[in-house]
């Protein structure tokens, strides 16, 4: 399951047509390791978090940067040597995680349908 940190940074991913190892690289991490932070088998640190921010700064708005950093901010709050954190993020406003699984998955389903037809042009 995706917490809520995993959640928000796929889904912006998604909606920028990155991939998660571009990111993972861009971290310096290997792509399992930024999945399994995502997914809360292993703990967000500072250091990843702010690099996350900075990872998305020129692609968001100050309302989505200021969601980004509350989301960072309020997992690194959580986290609790590793176990998985499930986060409440309404308290920061956060519509991006307000996305069932099904819908990060037609997000998904949706670049995925972009990348194929922009391919058959």
């Amino acid at each position: 399951m995706l917490t809520t940190f995993g959640q928000t940074v796929r889904l912006l991913r998604i909606e920028r047509g990155l991939l998660l190892k571009n990111m993972a690289d861009a971290l310096k991490l290997s792509s399992a390791q930024l999945s399994a932070i995502e997914v809360g088998r292993s703990p967000l640190s500072k250091e990843i978090g702010e690099k996350t921010v900075e990872y998305f700064r020129a692609t968001l708005d100050a309302d989505g940067l200021e969601k980004l950093q509350g989301v960072v901010a309020y997992t690194l709050e959580l986290s609790d040597g590793g176990n998985r954190t499930q986060c409440r993020a309404a308290s920061y406003g956060l519509s991006l995680e307000s996305r069932s699984p099904a819908e990060l998955v037609a997000a998904f389903a949706g670049q995925l349908q972009g990348r194929q037809n922009r391919e058959c042009k």
